[in-house]
């Protein structure tokens, strides 16, 4: 009975010792040997983990982002990866305390995987508010297509250098290859591409969008108006007043003139050449002019229209009218009315016919 007894104490004591001991070796881990940095550098990633909304929402508002909604779609679309970046730099500093190659070359490995959502992080962020945000202020509209081409060269780019730092991989040769695969694609789809880049320019500019009327040079010798049914990332699609689509390549509304009709407004001014006998009085005429077309519905009161002589020939006198119409859709209706009017105001200004001598 005296033994398990002393025996008992003497755990006890122990107990007590290594209690007393604690704090002071915990004191020693954080503060002094190999692991200290590695503890105190998770704490802080884990820190950070805790708080890493807060963090993004600051980091928003610090850049000048001050969107809630932009705001909330960055952080649910980056949320995931910055928890596993978080986690990853938690654990990669223990690496180093493995001792021999085993461990430098896990450690090499481990900074991939930060670096890779680092990358992913932010090429996501940008891409979105790019995209989403700067785009959408604009009211511009780049293709789907396009934003797909641009993240996967990136993406490319990210995976060739992440090789090249961390395993030492030579990407002479598959970049040569590559190079010459471009090469190749290239010279078989410059068309493409070509029509790809002038619908990018068209949507940047914001030269016309949807819904505009404009006249558009066809050949040399023709032109058309149409009205703009959408803007593709390859070709254009146009709607012609016979209700006929004509389909465009991006690159020929770059390289031909294009006059929008409605911009910067739809308010249009269209001129039409009236000869009127030299008998009557110029001033009568100009007023019987603008009478006329202020008198057809669809023509605008403001601005008024104006009437002038232009020419005057042996017998007659040519004189300009110019009207203004709200769009161009019914021009031609509107001018054809116009000039009815006119034929019936200038009807009464004529002069009596001489009497036939006898």
């Amino acid at each position: 009975m005296i033994f398990p007894a002393l025996a008992f104490v003497q755990a006890k004591m122990d107990l007590w010792q290594l209690a007393g001991q604690l704090p002071q070796k915990l004191s020693n881990a954080l503060t002094r040997g190999p692991a200290a940095i590695p503890l105190w550098a998770a704490f802080v990633w884990c820190l950070f983990l805790l708080y890493r909304k807060q963090g993004i929402k600051f980091l928003c508002l610090l850049t000048g982002l001050n969107d809630p909604y932009l705001i909330q779609s960055v952080v649910k679309k980056t949320d995931a990866a910055i928890q596993i970046l978080l986690a990853s730099l938690a654990v990669l500093p223990f690496f180093g305390l493995l001792n021999g190659t085993a461990g430098k070359e896990l450690l090499r490995l481990g900074v991939l995987v930060p670096v890779f959502l680092l990358v992913h992080i932010l090429i996501q962020a940008s891409n979105l508010i790019f995209s989403s945000w700067y785009l959408s202020k604009r009211q511009v509209e780049v293709p789907a297509a396009f934003r797909v081409v641009v993240l996967s060269v990136l993406y490319f780019a990210l995976g060739l250098l992440l090789l090249d730092l961390a395993l030492g991989v030579n990407m002479l040769p598959v970049l040569a290859t590559s190079t010459v695969l471009t090469a190749v694609l290239g010279l078989s789809l410059q068309d493409t591409l070509r029509n790809i880049f002038a619908g990018l320019t068209l949507t940047l500019e914001k030269s016309f969008k949807p819904g505009d009327w404009v006249n558009m040079q066809v050949d040399p010798n023709h032109t058309a108006i149409a009205q703009v049914v959408e803007i593709g990332w390859r070709s254009t699609k146009l709607r012609t007043r016979d209700n006929n689509v004509k389909i465009i390549p991006n690159a020929s509304l770059i390289q031909n003139e294009v006059i929008n009709y409605d911009s910067p407004t739809s308010t249009q001014g269209f001129v039409i050449e009236v000869p009127v006998s030299c008998k009557v009085e110029p001033k009568s005429v100009c007023e019987a002019l603008e009478n006329a077309a202020g008198s057809v519905a669809g023509v605008l009161k403001e601005p008024p229209a104006a009437s002038w002589a232009r020419e005057i020939r042996v017998d007659q006198i040519v004189y300009r009218l110019r009207f203004w119409l709200d769009g161009i859709q019914k021009q031609e209706e509107t001018t054809s009315k116009v000039i009815q009017a006119c034929w019936q105001q200038l009807e009464t200004l004529q002069p009596d016919s001489e009497p036939e001598k006898k």
